[in-house]
């Protein structure tokens, strides 16, 4: 059965996709339930992100030194958080069992959507 919640799934081939880009160890990542799975694959620096919305200072404070965003894009798009997300071309998308799950976006386009 396909994850309700969308919590993690999809996590270590995002971060296996990342982690084949070069100087891999030497990047920076706001991920979606960052620490675990994403963490454990990816060789870089992660920061764990579980409710993003660039109207929070802290997510807003962090972005512009990331290098990647990695988004829970099933769970945004369930909850209508973030709307705009479903306007920005991901780099890469992560589909499981047919569902998008996973959004992998350089971080310099949130530094131009609105409200980045």
């Amino acid at each position: 059965t396909v994850n309700e919640s969308g919590y993690g799934v999809g996590l270590d081939h995002a971060a296996v996709y990342l982690s084949s880009k070069p100087c891999a160890q030497d990047m920076f990542v706001l991920a979606a339930h960052g620490l675990g799975s994403f963490s454990y694959y990816f060789p870089g620096r992660t920061v764990a992100m579980n409710n993003f919305s660039m109207a929070d200072p802290q997510v807003a404070q962090i972005v512009p030194d990331t290098d990647y965003v990695v988004v829970d894009f099933y769970n945004h798009k369930r909850k209508g958080i973030y709307p705009e997300l479903s306007d920005i071309t991901p780099e890469k998308a992560i589909w499981m069992n047919g569902i998008e799950f996973l959004r992998i976006y350089p971080s310099a386009v949130f530094l131009k959507t609105p409200g980045g």
